[in-house]
């Protein structure tokens, strides 16, 4: 599986990846409720952000990937988001 394998997948399925479909939302609402005043305090924000993310949060977290993945298997790699 990959870009030029037997397989052709995207890099970087936008729909498979945690980053894309939690961590970035999550962030970019804690770190601008109010507008960063320094380059310093939006990266103190982003760790912030980052290390205050509850256990509970990331299970639930690791769950929704998996069940997204399912949904892939079963469309076999088509579009599964009406089956989320």
């Amino acid at each position: 599986m990959g870009r030029y394998g037997p397989i052709r997948w995207s890099a970087r399925p936008p729909d498979l990846n945690p980053l894309d479909f939690f961590l970035w939302d999550h962030c970019k609402e804690m770190i601008y409720k109010t507008h960063p005043e320094s380059l310093e305090d939006l990266e103190g924000r982003l760790r912030e952000a980052i290390w205050t993310i509850e256990d509970d949060v990331m299970e639930n977290v690791q769950r929704n990937l998996l069940r997204r993945m399912r949904a892939c298997i079963r469309m076999d790699g088509g579009h599964f988001e009406h089956l989320l």
